[in-house]
């Protein structure tokens, strides 16, 4: 009826860069080279879980030798994948990944409804195809964050992982934070004052009482940082 109005708008955006030729370092391995990569891709080894015990750290018959990365396992330390295969842990088994904390799709949905003197406006938007390394404190000038905390090996929290501080194996992908996210990013509700209102007055000729509100809602894998 001639009551209702409405609008919808959506927006949305790619893009992607690939390196076409680039100086590679001498001798490494093809899936490390950044040609045929987007730009500011990064290495990572592939997290495989965690040595539960000693047991686990002590049968070198049946797991990779990290030598080559640390001398100093202990139980809760993270397992990488030998992707080479040849039985060592080793820089050579980090991958190049073509995700980085720059998305390639990003996106906005706009609504816009009104019935006689109501209005209601929406703002969905969001990003996907991207990730983040979260640097969390170490503790040395400060509390760790709570998830760390909750993730921390123990005895009886076997399964979750040991913090890595100061070792070649930072770059993993367990530290990898996935950042695709939709966002409410703004809804506001208005009510115009009637006219016949205002005419009494000659001060005022318009008026509108509304509330706005700002990040209400976001839908996310990553529930530790802010994806945006």
């Amino acid at each position: 009826g001639k009551d209702w109005h409405y609008s919808i708008s959506a927006t949305g955006g790619y893009a992607k860069n690939t390196i076409k030729f680039w100086d590679e370092a001498p001798g490494a391995p093809e899936w490390q080279k950044s040609t045929g990569h987007p730009m500011n891709t990064s290495l990572y080894y592939e997290y495989d879980g965690v040595f539960k015990d000693w047991d686990e750290i002590n049968d070198i018959a049946n797991r990779p030798n990290y030598d080559g990365i640390t001398k100093d396992l202990r139980p809760g330390d993270m397992k990488f994948k030998d992707l080479d295969g040849d039985g060592k842990i080793t820089p050579d088994d980090r991958y190049r990944s073509d995700r980085t904390n720059e998305p390639k799709w990003t996106y906005g949905i706009t609504g816009n409804l009104q019935w006689k003197n109501f209005d209601l406006s929406v703002l969905f938007q969001g990003a996907a195809d991207s990730w983040t390394k979260v640097y969390w404190e170490a503790g040395d000038i400060g509390n760790y964050p709570k998830y760390v905390y909750d993730k921390h090996w123990s005895i009886v929290n076997e399964r979750s992982a040991y913090y890595w501080d100061g070792t070649a194996a930072g770059s993993n992908t367990y530290w990898m934070v996935n950042t695709n996210y939709i966002r409410l990013k703004n809804l506001e509700i208005g009510w115009t004052l009637p006219k016949a209102w205002l005419s009494q007055t000659k001060l005022i000729s318009y008026a509108r009482i509304y509330v706005n509100g700002v990040n209400l809602l976001t839908f996310s894998p990553c529930k530790d940082i802010d994806p945006e």
